[in-house]
């Protein structure tokens, strides 16, 4: 083997000079030998120089191509329907993937870093194609090494099939990741802080809660919001791709006066507070615990089959339409439209609603305001529905209603069977239900418990409000409590509305400390109380 020298001698005293006596080759396996007067010779190890061979592969390649089975030999698994099952069954590694839909049929095919956290976020956006997917780990990977196994896994389904899998089709964005949306702005109330409002601010509030379907009031801007738990709130919403609105509750300069307003109005005294279909969720953390548990917005966005308020706090349907047939009485929630039950004017029975007992066009259509319950005399049954009501005041920040009139539906068309006595008797009954129509001092809410006083509320247990409003109230003092048993046999719970008797006092009562001749503090309270009678 050639040997190359590099000569360092310099004299004693002198600048040292660099001689090179021979050039390099790659060819050669050079051996550097340094010489000075000082020291004897030092040889240093040979290192051997190779040319690059272009027919061997980077070891990531071979790795891949080892490791990486065929798309047709890959096991295919069923796609988890939460992030909690997602653990353990696909890999948070990286390598190439295969989506198939519910007909075995190949949607797409992808490479990731992470393949558990990819398909997952294509079961967010398209559900409805991801039922199974083939998975393939790519070990030490690097682009070329990713992108490798991409190809052999197309050119096979292409080879089998003539076809690109549809989400691999150009143009196809159903299975890419789409750009962040452009955030929106947050929402004023009111034209500036010295801008004379017309009108109230509780009813600006309660306009946007019912127009829109899912509303967050912060701290701060969505963009920037000032405390954690409002960031907290604003990251899930975005997660989620819920379309919402957001109120900053600290503008001083458009929302002025909104915190104390809002604490008012919704009973619930800490920020973020967010609001879906007009009713309040929560704060951070019950948005967070939904989140946790893999609860959707979307789910309580539209969901109707339940009364109960997103909160937990369970509320009746509070408008309701009836329709007359020939033969049966239909009444359904005007929100909720599939909620509802059908009494036969017949023999009285009462049935779900279903697409058998709502059909056809009825002979007349009316609002009511509830249904007090039923009554079953001699000849038939008759139900008794509120016609026309009134808001008198609030209880614990919910509204309260009286009965300004009442109606009997009768469900007797037997009554044409009956003996003459038996249409004389059932005649002396209608006319105690007429008094029953119209008696006086009826009141009631279709979002809370009217017959518990605060001592006792405050004793009950957590989630106690979540429960039917019939089975909150105290029986001593429900006055239609008899009325309410085929509703309550029927599990009517969203339409069984219990009613209180009484009369509602309110007197003003000024009290003044006065010290030094000063008057300190003047202020008024209204309080209103409410006279119990239960009909026993």
């Amino acid at each position: 083997m050639a040997t190359n020298t590099i000569n360092l001698s310099p004299p004693v005293h002198t600048s040292s000079s660099l001689g090179l006596l021979s050039s390099y080759s790659p060819q050669n396996s050079p051996n550097l030998s340094f010489n000075s007067h000082f020291k004897p010779s030092i040889q240093l190890p040979s290192v051997s120089y190779k040319p690059y061979n272009s027919s061997i592969k980077p070891r990531s390649l071979i790795i891949t191509a080892s490791a990486v089975n065929s798309l047709s030999q890959s096991e295919s698994v069923a796609v988890p329907s939460t992030a909690e099952e997602f653990t353990g069954k696909l890999p948070p590694e990286s390598g190439v993937y295969a989506v198939y839909d519910g007909n075995d049929a190949l949607q797409f095919i992808g490479i990731s870093r992470n393949i558990a956290a990819s398909v997952f976020a294509h079961l967010k956006s398209v559900p409805e194609l991801c039922s199974f997917v083939k998975v393939g780990v790519v070990a030490e990977p690097d682009r070329s090494a990713l992108t490798e196994a991409w190809k052999s896994w197309m050119e096979e389904h292409i080879k089998a099939t003539g076809k690109v899998p549809p989400g691999n089709e150009s143009g196809n964005t159903t299975w890419v990741r789409q750009p962040p949306r452009k955030k929106k702005p947050d929402l004023r109330l009111t034209p500036g802080r010295n801008v004379q409002l017309t009108v109230p601010l509780e009813e600006l509030i309660n306009k946007l809660v019912k127009e829109n379907k899912v509303v967050a009031f912060i701290k701060g801007s969505r963009s920037a919001p000032l405390c954690g738990f409002s960031q907290r709130v604003i990251g899930i919403l975005e997660s989620e791709g819920v379309n919402y609105e957001s109120v900053d509750v600290l503008d001083e300069e458009y929302n002025y006066g909104l915190r104390e307003t809002l604490k008012k109005y919704s009973n619930w005294p800490t920020f973020p507070q967010i609001f879906v279909n007009g009713e309040l969720l929560g704060g951070c953390d019950i948005l967070s615990s939904m989140h946790e548990k893999g609860k959707k917005m979307e789910e309580i966005e539209s969901s109707p089959s339940s009364p109960s308020s997103s909160s937990g706090r369970f509320k009746l349907y509070d408008q309701l339409k009836l329709q007359e047939f020939k033969d049966k009485y239909v009444i359904k929630s005007l929100e909720f439209p599939d909620q509802g039950f059908s009494i036969g004017r017949r023999d009285g029975n009462l049935e779900l609603l279903n697409d058998d007992n709502c059909t056809g066009n009825p002979l007349r259509t009316s609002t009511i305001y509830g249904v007090a319950g039923t009554i079953r005399l001699l000849a038939g049954t008759y139900l008794l529905v509120i016609t026309s009501q009134k808001e008198v005041g609030t209880f614990l920040g919910f509204p309260v209603f009286r009965v300004m009139s009442m109606r009997f539906l009768s469900c007797n068309e037997d009554l044409r069977f009956s003996t003459s006595q038996e249409k004389k008797d059932e005649a002396y009954f209608l006319s105690l239900l007429k008094i029953v129509e119209g008696t006086p001092g009826l009141y009631y809410s279709y979002a809370t418990d009217i017959t518990l006083n605060l001592q006792r509320r405050f004793k009950l247990a957590e989630g106690w409000t979540a429960k039917p409003i019939w089975k909150q109230a105290d029986p001593r003092f429900v006055w239609n409590k008899n009325l309410l048993e085929e509703l309550i046999e029927c599990k009517l719970d969203g339409f069984i509305l219990p009613l209180v008797q009484g009369n509602i006092l309110k007197f003003k009562n000024s009290l003044c400390f006065v010290f030094n001749k000063f008057v300190l503090s003047v202020f008024k309270c209204t309080v209103a109380c409410i006279y119990f009678h239960s009909m026993q």
